[in-house]
């Protein structure tokens, strides 16, 4: 920065030193009076029209400035980054759907592979619970022997297949994502994913119950 001032000093200094050298020999220019009595007049209106400002506000406007920039520096570059995606592409079989799941980022945004567990329904008990590095399945069952399975696994290179068969196909929103509802005699499925874990919900329950499960995961 200090190079940068001197050279612009430098260049400064150079070209005055160049209008000096040219006006040197020049005749002192003459003016008439009436002339010289308006440029008076505009000096007079000028001291007093003239604000102080000092120093500290001069610094202070140019550290709003620089507030301000940075501002909008940051939150152009908040649009540029693009939150973790999962795509999928659905493969239809006569027997079963095949859902290709494809884990795009981008921006490599630094978004961390967490565990997340569901309430348990009123009238149900976890009795089971299998973790892995890559996502962990818990199975909830209820006094009659009705199971719920929850799963939870990360979306890269993840492929879910799901009975053709099914009677009923929807789509519905958990926590503000679009999830995929099917159902089966009396089964239920619903399956979302939140950008970076595709999580499943299957059991043989109430509609409502699987629902409020699903929303309690977050």
């Amino acid at each position: 920065m200090n190079q940068l001032i001197q050279a612009l000093t430098e260049a400064y200094n150079t070209e005055f030193d160049i209008v000096e050298e040219c006006i040197a020999d020049k005749p002192e220019p003459a003016y008439p009076k009436g002339f010289m009595d308006k440029v008076l007049s505009h000096k007079r209106v000028a001291r007093r029209s003239y604000v102080h400002v000092s120093h500290f506000a001069i610094r202070k406007t140019i550290l709003i400035a620089i507030i301000i920039s940075t501002v909008l520096v940051t939150a152009i570059t908040s649009i540029a980054i693009t939150r973790p995606q999962i795509f999928y592409e659905i493969q239809q079989k006569s027997t079963e759907w095949i859902y290709h799941f494809r884990y795009e980022n981008p921006s490599q945004v630094d978004e961390k592979f967490t565990f997340m567990v569901p309430d348990t329904p009123k009238g149900y008990k976890i009795v089971s619970k299998d973790s892995y590095e890559s996502g962990q399945t818990i199975e909830y069952m209820d006094d009659a022997g009705h199971d719920i399975v929850y799963s939870q696994t990360h979306s890269k290179n993840l492929e879910t297949r799901i009975d053709a068969e099914y009677d009923k196909k929807s789509k519905i929103k958990i926590n503000g994502f679009d999830a995929i509802v099917v159902k089966k005699d009396d089964a239920w499925m619903i399956m979302w994913n939140d950008g970076i874990s595709v999580f499943e919900l299957t059991g043989i329950a109430k509609y409502s119950t699987l629902v409020s499960m699903a929303n309690s995961v977050h």
